[in-house]
């Protein structure tokens, strides 16, 4: 059930007269935040969206405050007491006022926290930093003042003047940490030079190593700041009830800050606007660095943990973070100034450099006391940056704006790719890192980047299966590879736990990630590509002298090929099928066997009269026996002993003989194995792996990969001189000459370096536990009992893997050790910044994506001419998995937008794949404010000469069209007043089709009506170019614009008025049907089992309609702005002429579209439409 709250329209405090619909959206949102349901409101752009989302959402907010107030003031009052003569139930009565006593009073309790806590903010919010300077310069104007009279006397005057100092002195001190602003014997290190900017980023060896523990930060607990950090300046914050507000940009965040400073609320409330480090940072020696990730680096870096320092008097004093803007107080008082005043980003930014104060950090502290928090898509829809913000969704309402495209923007958040060029540029800079520093890192930071150097290596492999890498690394030439010889790009899909497979990833990729956080890898190896930059000579030097070592560890990588076969776990599973074993005989032969000295051929003896098993007998006899005799290898072996359920606690141990007991010892924990035991056990497991493969799960899969591979590696180091054949052959394999010497020969090795040299960089302690937990050996005996080799089987297997083998083999010849990375020399300087400073940040972010749930999304490779130009996207497909803790914790969530259809989408994916009830779910679509007279929305299927416009991908080219179209657009010049703008399906239509214009000279024709301009591919040349336009528009001349839909100028900007006249859209922007991005969506949506509002449409097809008409709506809504615009819309394209049209287009358009067959009665009617406003705007 739904209720529409009738609040008082004058109590909404909208800055003007509102109109009904925009009081019906304030009331709904309004109702909708009162009963805790979720919205969907959809209001036409120019309807005053924004206003009435803050004047209903701050309503609601305000009134909930006050409902805690005067619910709080009615529980403190007694209970009256009711004179019940009639009952004689006196207990049951005094038993149920009770309980309703217990309940006022935890209900007490609770608004009582809400309500303390809403004051204790209210009053922080006046103690601001600004505040308390300005009292205290005022303060020092007075002394001033005062010391020119006290100075020709003592007097009790001067003596009041002389303590008035004092008390300025210790505030000033207070507010600014003197011991930044004084030279301080006790610390020469804290001075006024701390506020000076370290520019010198030049790191030594000793930063750029990985240590086993690094030193925790000062505000790393600022990720939650519920948390209190170890120097105990920061108290544990509560969050207040707020409300979180999304958009897609900053720009429309300061647009909606300002719609927020028109109405009553801005003096009550409290509000903070979030931005990235990027914008919000104020420090230079870290905003210098382009890439966001180093500069989130730099930062956290300079914030190491204060550490003691023994100074000149013997006392212990903490030295100051290494950012001299990151001093907690004043981030506290800064974080009070922000929330007592609603200010914008570029607002916060200011006051932070006039006080030199973080905002960065500022505005995360203000989150808990704030009643509404700004900030983009990004910073909320990431869990990962969501918990480092601190904010928190429980009992929240969360408001998202310009939601027109937010299933597809979720996915696309969690999306993430990877160039070939970027992969080989971050191979080569931890190569280089290991080669430099690998004596001196331990065997744990070792073997980590071990790992990640083989998985970027068969990353890199998965882009060139049709090619070999060069031997020796070089970047330039592992990029220009070619891949193929055909420059038509291919894509090809792939199931993510099977690409990872495939490209022989079995590393435990969370552990890897976690390891370059912890160990802020890109920033060490940034600073490292700074210090030690590669040159030509360098290059040269590096590829002689690995050359060899490169050459040993190619014969060691030739042959990793697939393996064949494994084991059949339902059959061999089965029950105990021993007659001799027997619970209870087994219990009553333990107990024979105590009441008797005996030998253990007494005990079998015994064991066979009685039919039962002496070995089992005998280990459940143990716990009760005074001695038990025992081999040494049954004690020394703990894994033994334990089996056997022996225990040593306060127990006697006996070793007899022990004349050679440490060697002994030691022999029994000495291990050794063959090849020919290694060759038959990889035989085993590699043909129940083939046997087996469709029906294992994804982790057995995995597991029985990394054992393969184990098994293989162990296999090469035996064979280091020669290349093992490519199809397994155990007789082949077990033959293979190694050396033509005759003698034996040993070599020692250190263990870790041993298993890194094996590339064997897995877990072997969870192997171990695997083989263990299902019992392997036992199925694999079972399974060769059952499936035995024979000569035709293994010539078949030969044959049918062959291929295989020889494609895995082109794949697997080039892993040797990467020497290099960029050359400085053909790089100029921007170019080896940006290529340092991201490469490796690509691909840790990369990496992260690979982590998620095999169901959210698939993996895409895309081919191309060369390596470098090939492609690796982890693509999203599954919104609900991205949103599910929002939309579930959150008391309400609102998604609002001018063009919402269809509903059904955002229905389906965000609230009831999460789980919502559909009862729960309100919508409202709005009507334009704008009459309807004041539109004429046409569809254009030909043109002046009566050809047909269709301008799908294949007829774009057509002249006789472009001509047509040139016609079309020289006529409109003329009949249409002011600006003109045209949205193309592409950028590559639009030059095209403006070349031509160019050469047949259509735009020699335009420009003597009006001035031409062209949406531009740099967004930072955007405003230059709609600055422009508007000043052609203002002085006369008139513009026409060409722009793209879904491009910069589509979405975000407001042609109101003259600017936009008339909105044309050319042709139908459908994306790439073909594309693997599109085929995998359409596919997901149609194998999704959702419980679909729609009647069956809600498929694959139909997202893909959508998305083309989600898009033109986005574009046609630039230009009615307000009640009083007016504007004419042209489709042109003939397939707009359809019946079912006008259900795509907006609701408020229906009453203005017109589908008219001749090209004379449509600019007939576009020349009435504008003499008719004309004439309107004249008489006004």
């Amino acid at each position: 059930m739904y209720f529409i709250f009738l609040v008082e329209i004058s109590s909404f405090g909208f800055p003007f007269e509102p109109y009904q619909i925009q009081v019906d959206f304030m009331r709904s949102l309004y109702s909708t935040l009162q009963q805790s349901k979720h919205g969907i409101f959809e209001s036409p752009t120019g309807t005053g969206k924004s206003l009435s989302i803050i004047c209903g959402s701050l309503r609601w907010l305000f009134d909930e405050i006050q409902s805690w107030k005067d619910e709080y003031e009615e529980l403190s009052k007694p209970i009256e007491s009711k004179n019940d003569s009639s009952s004689n139930d006196w207990l049951k009565r005094i038993m149920k006022r009770k309980e309703e006593e217990v309940i006022r009073e935890k209900r007490r309790d609770e608004l009582k926290v809400k309500i303390d806590l809403e004051d204790q903010y209210a009053n922080a919010s006046k103690n601001t930093l600004a505040a308390s300077i300005k009292k205290t310069d005022e303060l020092k104007v007075k002394i001033d003042l005062e010391d020119q009279y006290a100075n020709a006397s003592k007097n009790t005057l001067a003596a009041s003047i002389k303590k008035t100092k004092r008390d300025f002195d210790a505030k000033y001190r207070q507010l600014f940490n003197s011991e930044l602003l004084q030279n301080s014997d006790n610390d020469s290190s804290t001075s006024k030079d701390q506020f000076k900017i370290d520019n010198d980023d030049e790191l030594s060896d000793e930063e750029l190593l990985i240590k086993d523990t690094d030193t925790k930060t000062l505000f790393d607990d600022m990720d939650s700041p519920t948390k209190t950090d170890k120097t105990g300046l920061r108290d544990k914050k509560v969050h207040i009830q707020k409300i979180f507000y999304c958009t897609r940009t900053h720009s429309q965040i300061s647009q909606f800050i300002g719609e927020i400073q028109k109405t009553k609320f801005v003096d009550q409330l409290r509000l903070v606007a979030l931005g990235s480090r990027q914008n919000l940072c104020i420090n230079e020696s870290v905003l210098k660095l382009k890439s966001i990730t180093l500069i989130n680096e730099k930062c956290l870096d300079l914030q190491k943990q204060k550490k003691e320092k023994k100074t000149t008097k013997g006392k212990r004093q903490k030295t100051a973070c290494g950012c001299a803007f990151l001093q907690q107080d004043r981030v506290e008082c800064l974080s009070n100034d922000i929330l007592s005043d609603v200010q914008d980003i570029e607002d916060v930014v200011k006051l932070g450099r006039e006080l030199n104060t973080c905002p960065y950090y500022a505005t995360r502290a203000a989150i808990a006391a704030a009643h509404l928090v700004v900030l983009p898509y990004q910073t909320l829809m990431h869990k990962s940056t969501r918990e480092a913000c601190g904010i928190e969704m429980r009992d929240n309402i969360v408001i998202i704006d310009e939601a027109h495209n937010l299933p597809d923007a979720i996915c696309s958040m969690h999306s993430n790719d990877i160039t070939g060029n970027q992969l080989i540029d971050s191979y080569g800079q931890l190569s280089r890192y290991h080669e430099k520093y690998k004596a001196r890192l331990t065997a744990k930071n070792l073997l980590s980047i071990k790992q990640l150097l083989d998985v970027q290596l068969n990353l890199i492999k998965t882009l060139c299966s049709q090619e070999n890498l060069p031997i020796v690394y070089d970047s330039e030439k592992w990029s220009n590879l070619v891949i193929s010889s055909n420059s038509t790009e291919k894509s090809t899909t792939f199931d993510l736990i099977d690409y990872l497979c495939d490209a022989g990833i079995h590393v435990n990729l969370f552990q890897l990630i976690d390891y370059i956080k912890t160990n802020e890898l890109t920033k060490k190896l940034h600073g490292f590509m700074s210090k030690y930059p590669v040159t030509k000579n360098e290059l040269s030097d590096e590829k002689k002298t690995t050359e060899s070592a490169l050459q040993k560890l190619l014969q060691k990588q030739t042959q990793k090929q697939l393996p064949t076969n494994t084991l059949d776990e339902e059959q061999l599973n089965k029950a105990c099928g021993c007659a001799f074993l027997q619970q209870d005989r087994v219990e009553c032969l333990s107990n024979d066997i105590l009441s008797d000295v005996q030998d253990i051929e007494d005990v079998v003896k015994l064991g066979r009269e009685l039919n039962t098993c002496p070995y089992y007998a005998t280990r459940a006899a143990i716990a009760a026996a005074h001695l038990v005799v025992l081999p040494y290898q049954t004690l020394m072996h703990k894994s033994t002993r334990e089996a056997c359920g022996i225990e040593m606690r306060d127990n006697i141990v006996i070793i007899d003989e022990a004349h050679n007991l440490p060697d002994a010892i030691c022999s029994m924990h000495s291990n050794d194995i063959t090849g020919n035991q290694l060759i038959d056990s990889y035989g085993q497991l590699s043909r129940y792996h083939e046997k087996y493969k469709a029906r294992l799960t994804a982790k057995n899969l995995l597991s029985i990969k990394q054992l393969l591979d184990v098994q293989l590696n162990l296999i090469k180091t035996l064979c280091l001189q020669e290349n093992l054949p490519i199809v397994y052959d155990s007789e082949k394999w077990s033959n293979l000459v190694i050396s033509s010497n005759s003698t034996e020969k040993s070599t020692t090795f250190d263990l870790i370096d041993y298993l890194c040299d094996a590339g064997i960089h897995v877990n072997l302690f969870q192997l171990i536990d695997y083989i263990k937990t299902n019992e392997l050996t036992k199925k694999l005996h079972g399974f060769m009992s059952k499936y035995p080799v024979t000569k035709n089987e293994l010539s078949d297997e030969k044959k049918t893997t062959e291929s295989a083998l020889q494609k895995l083999l082109q794949k697997q010849t080039q892993k040797q050790l990467p020497a290099n990375t960029l050359d400085e020399e053909q790089l100029n300087k921007e170019s080896t910044e940006y290529r340092i400073s991201n490469s490796f940040a690509i691909f840790a972010q990369f990496l992260q994506a690979l982590t998620n749930p095999r169901n959210d999304g698939k993996v895409i490779v895309t081919t191309k001419e060369t390596l470098g130009q090939c492609s690796i996207r982890f693509f999203a497909l599954r919104t609900s998995s991205f949103f599910n803790e929002i939309v579930n914790e959150a008391r309400s969530v609102i998604v609002a937008g001018g063009t919402m259809r269809p509903i059904s989408e955002f229905i389906d994916h965000l609230f009831l794949a999460c789980g919502q009830p559909e009862e729960k779910i309100f919508q409202l679509s709005s009507n334009h404010i704008v009459p309807s007279e004041n539109v004429l929305a046409i569809a254009l299927p030909s043109g002046p000469k009566n050809i047909e416009f269709e301008f799908t991908a294949a007829n774009r080219s057509n002249t006789a069209m472009m001509d047509e179209l040139g016609r079309v657009l020289i006529l409109l010049c003329s009949t249409i007043p002011d600006g003109l703008v045209v949205f193309f399906c592409s950028y590559d239509h639009l030059q095209k089709t403006y070349a031509y214009f160019e050469k047949t000279f259509v735009l020699n024709k335009i420009v003597t009506k009006k001035k031409i301009f062209m949406e531009p591919k740099r967004t930072s040349d955007v405003d230059n170019i709609l600055t422009n336009y508007t000043k052609s528009i203002k002085n006369g001349t008139g513009g026409l614009l060409f722009s793209i839909v879904g491009g910069k100028m589509s979405e975000g900007i407001n042609f109101s008025d003259e600017l936009a006249r008339c909105v044309c859209v050319v042709g139908m922007p459908y994306p790439n049907i073909g594309s693997a991005e599109m085929i995998e969506k359409m596919r997901y949506l149609d194998s999704m089992k959702l419980k679909s509002t729609t009647t069956g449409d809600n498929t694959g097809r139909a997202y893909y309609e959508n998305t083309c008409w989600k898009a033109i709506n986005q574009s046609i809504g630039r230009a009615i702005r307000h009640r009083g615009d007016y504007a004419c819309l042209l489709l042109i394209d003939k397939r707009y002429s359809k019946t079912n049209i006008p259900s795509k287009l907006p609701h408020w358009l229906a009453n203005s579209f017109y589908q008219m067959n001749n090209f004379i009665q449509i600019s007939n009617s576009i020349q009435q439409f504008f003499t008719r406003r004309s004439n309107n705007q004249t008489s006004l």
